[in-house]
């Protein structure tokens, strides 16, 4: 039924119950932690912060993997590379403030194409929102886009994506081993020249690209379909399997200067790709290995099956009551499967402010695929693939902003109750006036999540807002803080999206019957943060306790239309 009860902890994506078979066939959130797909909600290197995070190779064979850096207005990408990693291989790396410049360095020895970002701070880049894809923002030269410009890249998320297995001498060169009397992989050179050198026999080559220019083509030979294949050293085989992935990560958002640190748990999405070398009726179809500095592979591409020369992804999805359900999409370029997955009509959690313990609360509020929906034309069209999102912002092409219309703003509704420990809720829900800032003057006056990597800080009215996450407010960085009635120090809060949905048509893919069915809510992804501090842990020493905790969620999905 929809409408179901609300509870304050319903696990999302109870992947792996007994008798749900060929969930690997299906784009799924996989609660166990480990996928094709990581998203990290958030990193920052505000207010003296650096985040820290790793991508774990769990299983026995290498991959090939993407790592790509969103802003957090506009989930533009600010940096990209791939990273050829060997079985059971952890690597790391640091997001920092190099002297006002955020970005990227790593002493980790997995090897990485372009193989500088191995040994020198890599800054974070405009290309993607100022050149490759506009938003007017980014192609905007006053003294305010300029400052939001910069303010942008200094707080965002991550996404990795598996784009293969490798075999061959790609995973030769990758596996570890004591060369020159360093443990390290055995020629990382290998990779970088692979993308650099148009010889025959290079991927480049193979990918129609050339050096220093956009590439959207693949290097095939050498990387297999994503999986938890194996390759076999002695008969030089690879043994596919295909549609399981195989990598996990972490974050931890660090302030040395504090003595912080907030660690969380990479989002996993599990059978995003199962298009096997057997069943891809298109030899390019074998893999997602595309060249580094592009932005694909992306979101919108999961595909589960081909029917017809159609291209399909499933979504299994699960309510509030544990049950699964799956939608069929045909693939296009919007992210519908991996958008159904994580969305949520509500999302739970709990707050502390203020009190003994001089209590700080953040809540982060991502939408990791908002940007693939409504960067698309016509501006502020509401139906289609712009769906659950209200309306699109536009697009634009190579150095041309076209008819994008984003400045930092592009409002998505919400409403927020909240109550104390016993129960009780205030006499007036949050309304507008009661968050801050206040929408811009062309916007209408209603609660509304504008960016794409949002905080909201909790405080109560009588005090000044304190955060541990340091966003910059609103078109700067999308922060935003709550007020809360005075005497409600802690308690649990919940956001509701109701006035958002989308939908999957009825469709028949290869003999099995997809009903059609509604999602309400928006794709969704978080965590709150919470400092506490002791200011007398010994005489004149403070100590601070930090947690963090994932979002809960209700998922409510229907048969039919929305009504």
């Amino acid at each position: 039924m929809k409408k179901n009860s609300l509870t304050t902890a319903i696990i999302a994506g109870v992947a792996g119950v007994a008798g749900l078979a060929g969930v690997a066939q299906a784009v799924n959130l996989n609660a166990d932690g480990i996928g094709q797909v990581l998203l990290y909600p958030y990193y920052t290197v505000n207010g003296g912060n650096t985040t820290l995070f790793t991508v774990v190779n769990t299983s026995d064979v290498g991959k090939a993997v993407k790592v790509r850096f969103l802003e957090s207005l506009n989930s533009k990408e600010v940096l990209d590379f791939n990273l050829y990693m060997s079985p059971f291989d952890v690597w790391s790396a640091a997001i920092w403030d190099n002297a006002g410049k955020p970005g990227i360095s790593t002493d980790d020895k997995s090897c990485i194409a372009p193989n500088k970002v191995m040994t020198e701070f890599t800054q974070f880049r405009d290309y993607e929102f100022a050149n490759w894809k506009p938003d007017k923002l980014g192609r905007s030269t006053d003294a305010d886009s300029k400052a939001k410009n910069v303010s942008r890249k200094r707080q965002g998320h991550i996404e990795v994506i598996e784009m293969g297995d490798l075999g061959g001498p790609a995973y030769a060169n990758a596996l570890h081993g004591m060369y020159g009397g360093t443990w390290k992989p055995k020629d990382c050179a290998y990779f970088a020249n692979q993308w650099t050198s148009s010889a025959p026999g290079t991927w480049l080559n193979e990918s129609g690209g050339q050096v220093d220019q956009p590439n959207t083509g693949k290097g095939l030979h050498d990387v297999y379909p994503p999986g938890s294949g194996w390759w076999d050293g002695a008969t030089l085989k690879f043994h596919e399997v295909g549609g399981v992935g195989g990598i996990f990560g972490s974050a931890y958002i660090v302030n040395v200067a504090e003595g912080t640190s907030f660690s969380y748990n990479a989002e996993a999405v599990n059978g995003f790709y199962t298009i096997g070398a057997a069943s891809a009726p298109l030899p390019t179809d074998k893999n997602l290995h595309y060249a580094p500095g592009t932005v694909l592979p992306s979101l919108h591409q999961a595909a589960n099956a081909v029917a017809g020369g159609v291209y399909y992804a499933f979504a299994r999805v699960f309510d509030a009551s544990g049950n699964p359900s799956d939608l069929a999409f045909p693939t296009t370029s919007a992210p519908q499967a991996v958008s159904a997955v994580l969305s949520a009509r509500y999302v739970a959690n709990e707050y502390a402010v203020g009190g003994p313990a001089d209590a700080v609360t953040d809540w982060v509020v991502t939408f990791p695929t908002k940007q693939l929906h409504t960067y698309r034309s016509p501006a502020g069209s509401s139906h289609g693939l712009v769906d659950p999102f209200t309306k699109s912002q536009g697009s634009g092409s190579l150095n041309a902003v076209g008819d994008n219309n984003f400045m930092g703003s592009l409002p998505e509704n919400f409403e927020i109750s909240y109550w104390d420990r016993e129960e009780l809720e205030p006499d007036t829900p949050p309304g507008v006036l009661d968050v801050s800032p206040l929408p811009p003057p062309d916007e209408p006056m209603v609660l509304a999540f504008r960016q794409e990597a949002n905080v909201l800080t909790f405080y109560t009215e009588d005090t000044t807002p304190k955060t541990v996450l340091a966003a910059p407010e609103g078109a700067m960085g999308g922060g935003y803080a709550v007020a809360l009635e005075d005497g409600f120090n802690e308690g649990w809060a919940r956001i509701g999206f109701e006035t958002q949905h989308m939908a999957s048509a009825a469709l028949v893919v290869n003999g099995t019957n997809y009903a059609a069915m509604t999602i309400d809510g928006l794709p969704v992804i978080g965590f709150w943060a919470a400092k506490y501090t002791n200011h007398a842990a010994a005489e004149g020493v403070s100590a601070y306790y930090n947690i963090i905790h994932r979002h809960r969620v209700v998922r409510d999905i229907y048969p039919g239309a929305h009504p």
